[in-house]
């Protein structure tokens, strides 16, 4: 596991790097990494927008980008989480996935995800992050079936934080 002390997160166009970078490092990963609609229809104006919220996990002392979640706190769903093949197994995507849900539960909605049925890895990330299948799937226009995930929150705090 990294430490996580050398990981920071950031929002797509804050901190230390331009916003137009980040948004291309963005279209290149998850179109490279990315799983199914992650990839399509996406490009550097469509990462941009303000209703979406993208958060990238890098290097706090080499600013390498590792990874990447995109986050839509208006309907509470986390999606496009992508993790370099170099960085996974480290924590890092945990570290996204719980940035989105607090943000997700700062906008007073409940976060849920969709999840490749065969797709091992990301079910048992998430399921550690307390997140548990509603019973609602779909086949996707590539075949796979994808399946929808929720947040269980597990204190009345955690639903509405501070």
């Amino acid at each position: 596991m990294a430490k996580q002390s050398t990981v920071s997160i950031h929002r797509l166009g804050e901190d230390r790097f331009s916003k137009k970078y980040d948004a291309q490092w963005v279209t290149k990963t998850i179109r490279k990494y990315g799983d199914g609609c992650s990839k399509h229809n996406l490009d550097t104006a469509t990462v941009m927008d303000e209703v979406t919220r993208y958060y990238i996990a890098s290097n706090e002392k080499t600013s390498k980008r590792l990874g990447v979640i995109r986050v839509n706190a208006k309907i509470g769903e986390l999606s496009g989480l992508v993790v370099i093949p170099s960085e996974r197994n480290k924590g890092i995507g945990q570290l996204l996935v719980e940035v989105g849900i607090k943000d997700v539960r700062e906008a007073g909605g409940v976060p849920f995800c969709w999840i490749r049925k065969d797709n091992q890895p990301s079910q048992h990330l998430f399921e550690n992050l307390r997140f548990k299948p509603t019973g609602d799937s779909c086949t996707r226009s590539d075949d796979k079936i994808i399946e929808q995930w929720t947040h269980q929150p597990k204190t009345a705090k955690e639903v509405k934080p501070k």
